[in-house]
């Protein structure tokens, strides 16, 4: 056989390994020959071995090795095969024809189990769908596996992700010993003027090793390079395939034009591939410009491509040598440390457990509609007894009986396989859609030869599952006299069986699914601690260039609120810096007269918002105590106000009897003058991070 068929040869040797070891062992040598006397016949004839070749070979694989795993089963002798590779194939078809004219004859059972299997199949398609884009399908990017999620962490102030400072990552980057890249990036937008007209753009904020890491090549022109990415560089980004199209026509001279963003000249130096839309679905790439001397926080994204044969555990160590290296420089270190995931692990994680539960659950769904076919076909081959004996009288062995009966089997599976096919593309799309918001941009729920590969199998496996015991059952000695009545106590056994067994499978469904339900219901129940009814959302960017400084921005934002409360419909307006279930900004704070903490007891972080004086009623959140800001706090010196949550009043507040007037100030320790907030009202706990998680101490500032 030539190197061209080798791949197929081997395809071929997977199929024989459902067979039994001994009817391999026996028989193998032989297929072998004969499937590759039938290539030879196709490629002499100019017939190639596409789908007509092995879609009949297949099948037939698959009930012979039926038929032998039943001899093996029933404890029988396996008898050789004599049948040619044709023959077997003719046979097969002819018994095809047989089952159909057998099923048309009854067309409501037919109907019955094809609704059953396409139901069961539909539900484990649907829901495989949404667990292969999640976690089987590989990242559309060179080598996938060696691109792995960086972050920091810090434990002690109660932080499992506490996002990248830059400094770590100049520091990473310089001296690691265990990546072949790595790069840090941050999302924003702006307002732009392309041909005088004002359009608003996304853009990511990148290092200039984004593409060394991703392994990418621009659609057209340059990716930014070391010169772009650093303070004093020139300005330049590169713009997304939609943008190009949407407002340069996909002119190729685009290259050169400079766009105002944000009041600042930035030229076009290139193109972004379409790979480019599964990191960011943004608008534009734009050169990061950080300065590593300058501390700004953490709130950088990172991700790295490891080099060929380091682990996850061998980078970790290898970026913690260095992060713990830079403790003289930064104490901050000893507190942080980087963590690295896999991208699936960090951005996915959460919801293996999720998509395991529905996949175990519409399994369970199938095996029930499989236990309930094969009742059915107990029942259909107590009504066939006489048919059945009659064709052992006539000569017909146990083995063609029962040949016969899984292929009515595999045919009626694969017409609701078919269906079930149909139905779970249907109810995949429906389910995945709301979805795909959710999740990174290259997660992706497409059609492909897994998810169809995925259906094909579990068809056949029901096939066999429903198929195999009633064939075993009904071929057993129908042609022997007075056998009947056994036969019938072993089918009502077996009936007895299924029927446990559906039984046990749906209560624990049942239970499992009522105890999620249950779930459900409480959590929403859970008081969010505010109003969402009527409540829209929206972010507002101003360009630094006009708005220079915070007079300026706060005259913006006053005037802003006003007029937007007069528009007709809206009741009240505010601006916060985070809105619930979004964002996050985390303070230290120290409280006047406060006894110091116990040595194992940490100083929590605290979530930090700057709200407008309207923000309490437009949101929704009571007040429990003390009062609201008004249009003064904050204005001048000694004005300076704080909102505080139930939480913040019990981890730095359990000393006093009334909160109200205690004193704060930012920080981790008080210096020789400390910038005192004076707590004004308390809040109730708004639930920031999710309805089903606790709420950490949390501030308000006025604007």
């Amino acid at each position: 056989m030539s190197t061209r068929d080798r791949p197929a040869r081997s395809w071929y040797r997977v199929l024989l390994r459902l067979y039994p070891r001994e009817a391999r062992e026996h028989d193998g040598p032989r297929m072998e020959r004969v499937y590759e006397e039938m290539v030879r016949e196709r490629r002499a004839a100019g017939r190639g071995t596409g789908p007509s070749f092995w879609i009949p070979l297949a099948w037939d694989a698959v009930r012979g090795a039926a038929l032998e795993w039943l001899d093996v089963l029933r404890g029988g002798g396996r008898p050789a095969t004599a049948l040619t590779m044709g023959e077997q194939m003719n046979a097969l078809l002819g018994d095809v024809r047989f089952a159909l004219r057998q099923l048309v004859r009854q067309p409501t059972y037919a109907l019955t189990i094809i609704l059953l299997m396409s139901v069961g199949v539909a539900g484990n398609a649907a829901v495989f769908r949404v667990v292969n884009g999640l976690f089987l399908r590989p990242l559309p990017f060179e080598n996938p596996d060696r691109l792995v999620d960086i972050d920091e962490t810090a434990p002690q102030w109660d932080l499992e992700f506490l996002s990248i400072a830059y400094r770590d990552f100049d520091r990473w980057r310089a001296e690691n010993t265990t990546f072949e890249s790595m790069a840090v990036f941050d999302r924003g937008g702006g307002n732009a003027l392309i041909d005088g007209s004002p359009v608003r753009l996304s853009y990511l904020l990148a290092t200039h090793d984004i593409d060394d890491v991703l392994k990418i090549e621009p659609e057209l022109g340059r990716f930014f390079g070391p010169e772009e990415d650093h303070p004093d560089g020139p300005r330049g980004g590169m713009i997304s395939r939609g943008a190009w199209a949407q407002h340069f026509g996909s002119d190729p001279d685009v290259l050169g034009t400079t766009l105002t963003i944000n009041g600042f000249p930035v030229e076009v130096i290139g193109v972004l591939p379409p790979e480019a839309d599964f990191v960011a679905d943004v608008d534009m790439w734009i050169p990061l410009r950080a300065d590593p001397a300058d501390f700004n926080g953490w709130g950088l994204n990172g991700f790295g491509r490891l080099a060929e044969g380091v682990t996850i555990e061998q980078a970790r160590e290898d970026l913690l040598a260095v992060h713990k290296a830079m403790i003289p420089e930064f104490e901050v270190n000893e507190i942080s440390s980087p963590v690295i995931h896999s991208l699936r692990e960090r951005y996915l994680g959460d919801y293996r457990v999720g998509s395991g539960f529905l996949m175990g659950s519409v399994a369970i769904v199938l095996l029930i509609a499989c236990a309930n076919i094969a009742a059915l076909m107990f029942a259909r081959s107590l009504a066939r007894g006489g048919e059945l004996s009659l064709r052992s009288a006539l000569g017909a062995s146990r083995r063609r009986i029962m040949r016969q009966l899984l292929t009515e089997s595999l045919v009626l599976a694969a017409l609701g396989g078919g269906a079930g096919l149909a139905l779970g593309i249907w109810g995949s799309g429906a389910l995945t859609a709301p979805l795909a918001d959710q999740f990174p941009p290259w997660v992706s729920f497409d059609l492909d030869a897994a998810f169809l590969a995925f259906v094909v199998g579990i068809t056949a496996v029901a096939a066999v599952l429903f198929g195999l015991l009633p064939a075993l059952q009904a071929s057993r000695a129908e042609g022997l006299v007075g056998a009947r009545s056994t036969a019938s106590i072993g089918r009502r056994r077996a009936l007895g069986i299924l029927v446990a067994g559906e039984v046990a499978l749906a209560m624990a469904l049942l239970v499992v699914g009522g105890l999620s339900l249950l779930d459900v219901q409480r959590l929403g129940k859970v008081d969010p601690g505010f109003r969402a009814e009527g409540l829209v959302s929206y972010s507002l960017s101003l360009p630094s260039q006009r708005y220079e400084d915070a007079e300026a921005r706060y005259a913006f934002a006053e005037r802003y609120v006003d007029e937007l409360a007069r528009v007709p419909g809206i009741r009240s307006a505010a601006l916060g810096s985070a809105l619930p279930l979004g964002g996050h900004w985390g303070w230290f704070f120290m409280v006047d007269g406060a006894p110091p903490r116990a040595e194992d007891e940490a100083n929590p972080v605290v979530l930090n918002r700057v709200v407008s004086p309207e923000y309490f009623e437009t949101v929704g959140v009571e007040l429990v105590a003390g009062r609201g800001f008004d249009d003064f706090d904050g204005r001048e010196d000694g004005t300076r106000a704080v909102i505080v949550n139930q939480t913040f009043v019990r981890t730095h507040l359990s000393h006093l009897d009334d909160p109200i007037g205690a004193r704060l100030a930012p920080g981790t320790e008080l210096g020789d003058d400390p910038n005192w907030m004076t707590v004004v009202g308390v809040a109730r706990d708004v639930k920031h991070y999710g309805v089903d998680s606790e709420e950490g101490p949390g501030v308000w500032q006025p604007l």
